[in-house]
């Protein structure tokens, strides 16, 4: 029996079946997908079961570094009987594809887009098959992938066309007989539609299983087709609405879908729910399918409707007393746009802002299969919580595309608070002083002489250590506070994350020679040294704050080899000492800590 499936996306295949044999295996799967999601899948069109202990699949290609590997072996076993199929997938694929596949492996099945794996006849002692260029033993393929019609072999299903009926060896050929599918796509791995086994009867079910739509929309379509195997038409079945509030769609109850060889059908489901406040569900079937097609297991298709209009960051993490959310604990819905990196190598870290506010995302592990880029406008789904008085995103459950935002020109600010959490911000004349903590990220002390804060360096910006001596800085808001007092408060210890090395600049005063060899110790505690030339002529030393104020003068004697400044009744900061002499004014920057 063969099973066609009702796809919930358009997928329009040509008829007309190629004069090929059907007499040996052929790969008739490819899935490469995020992390070790990847499997392969072998079919057998023969009219008799057939000894898989004559075959075995062959890995080669390219590592990371560009260089090429030996081939990797895996025998097969077992028997595989007619029109059935044996998935090979990774050990470490997610449960959904170790539970389909036949064998788990952890060698051949570690393909990445530039590798070729290859289908190998131990009878014949050839190359049956092959996925990628098999011959290519010298560069990786341009962009370390193969092209494959709208995708290609790396973060992409293929299935090979209902019309293909034997193995090709030859990629330049065998390259367009592959549909193409997003990435981690698995309802097609366990089963292949091949003409080369005539069909008897067919199974109707969903493709997907779910589909979100919002009340801000009038209507969603659920489009339909039949997988070409046979050249069938007016097959019908019944869409019909199993739970939920018929309410909400229309008052929807049936619609038949109508579907042949050629033509697609789409059912329309009106949406009618202005007044929708919180996320709901909506469950649909298939029913009463017409004469030739069989309903298998009940399949079920799930409509998630969100409210049209997403609460504003400002309204999820406006501050309670205690400098924390007061939204805290709340499940919400927000959008905004992306701003700086993924501050994770594994999950989720990134700030959003929406003209509001701005807020953390933070998912400890999964990706949702979404790629951090600046700008992007995006929609989360998630709990309002804190880290160390971040305010965040967390437990998120959905990440959504929406396409592309604004990211806003940095704020300059003087004083970092609740307010510049999650903003992009910039603050000048900074320098920072002693050493820096951590590993990742580093955080800097910075000061511009009256205000002391924190700079916090992921190395995922890819930033340098090497800071200038004084610099201005953009960056997003930040907080790291472990909570004090009682009741416990997060009101303190904001910072500045710069995302990329341009948003450190340097500025400042130049250092000038006019006869001061050096000023030491810097950073200074009590006291400051200044060495001066043989000889030269010395007025008076002043020291200025970095707004310009001056905050010390001492007379010097003209011919002194060394002048010592006591700076212990200043604050701690960064200050400006300079020397007037015969030869010019010379300024040097000194911290006081």
């Amino acid at each position: 029996m063969r099973n066609f499936t009702l796809t919930i996306f358009s997928m329009l295949l040509a008829l007309g079946l190629s004069a090929q044999n059907c007499s040996n295996l052929f790969i008739s799967e490819y899935l490469e997908g995020s992390s070790n999601n990847k499997a392969i899948e072998i079919y057998n069109p023969t009219g008799a079961a057939v000894n898989l202990s004559n075959y075995k699949l062959i890995l080669r290609g390219f590592n990371n570094l560009g260089t090429y590997f030996a081939p990797d072996t895996m025998p097969l076993s077992g028997s595989l009987g007619s029109g059935s199929v044996y998935v090979v997938a990774n050990v470490s694929s997610n449960a959904t594809i170790a539970n389909i596949a036949n064998a788990l492996t952890d060698s051949v099945i570690n393909f990445n887009g530039d590798d070729a794996i290859a289908l190998y006849d131990v009878t014949l002692g050839q190359v049956i098959d092959v996925v990628g260029d098999y011959s290519n033993t010298t560069a990786p393929p341009t962009g370390g992938k193969y092209t494959v019609g709208s995708g290609s072999t790396l973060d992409y299903t293929l299935v090979r066309k209902p019309t293909v009926q034997a193995g090709e060896t030859n990629w330049t050929a065998g390259a367009s007989q592959w549909l193409v599918f997003p990435v981690n796509t698995t309802a097609y791995l366990g089963d292949h539609c091949s003409a080369c086994i005539a069909a008897t009867d067919s199974t109707v079910q969903f493709e997907s299983t779910t589909g979100i739509t919002y009340v801000s929309a009038t209507s969603t379509e659920v489009v339909v087709n039949l997988n070409l195997c046979i050249n069938a038409s007016n097959f019908t079945a019944d869409l019909v609405l199993k739970s939920g509030d018929a309410a909400l769609v229309g008052n929807f109850t049936t619609q038949t879908v109508t579907f042949n060889s050629t033509v697609t059908d789409t059912a329309t489901i009106t949406v009618s729910a202005s007044s929708l406040t919180a996320q709901t569900t909506l469950v649909f079937a298939l029913r009463n399918p017409s004469n030739g097609l069989d309903l298998g297991s009940d399949s079920l298709y799930t409509l998630t409707i969100k409210p049209a209009v997403p609460l504003t960051i400002a309204q999820v993490r406006g501050a309670n007393t205690n400098g924390l959310p007061d939204s805290l604990g709340v499940v919400a819905i927000v959008r905004g746009t992306v701003l700086g990196v993924n501050l994770r190598s594994s999950g989720l870290n990134f700030t959003i802002n929406d003209g509001t506010a701005g807020i953390g995302v933070f998912s400890p592990t999964n990706d949702f299969g979404y790629t951090v880029n600046e700008g992007d406008s995006i929609e989360v789904t998630g709990e309002v919580s804190h880290f160390n008085g971040l305010a965040q995103m967390s437990f998120v459950t959905d990440i959504t595309v929406l396409g592309t935002g604004n990211v806003p020109a940095p704020v300059v600010v003087v004083t970092l608070n609740e307010d510049t959490e999650g903003e992009l911000i910039q603050l000048n004349g900074y320098r920072a002083f002693g050493q820096p903590t951590g590993t990742n990220p580093l955080t800097y002390d910075i000061t511009n002489g009256n205000d002391t804060t924190e700079m916090v360096v992921y190395a995922s910006t890819g930033i340098s250590t090497t800071i200038p001596a004084t610099f201005n800085v953009i960056g997003i808001g930040r907080q790291f506070d472990a909570g004090g007092g009682s009741p416990v408060r997060y009101t303190r210890f904001y910072q500045i994350g710069p995302r990329k090395q341009s948003d450190i600049s340097p500025v400042g005063i130049e250092e000038v020679y006019s006869g001061v060899l050096a000023v030491y110790p810097n950073p200074a505690n009590n006291v400051v040294n200044i060495s001066l030339e043989a000889n030269t002529q010395t007025e008076s030393v002043k020291v200025f704050d970095f707004t310009g104020r001056l905050v010390m003068e001492q007379a010097v004697n003209n011919g002194a080899a060394s002048i010592k400044m006591d700076i212990s009744s200043l604050s701690n900061g960064l200050y400006v000492v300079q020397v007037a002499t015969a030869k010019g004014i010379s300024s040097h920057k000194v911290v006081k800590q």
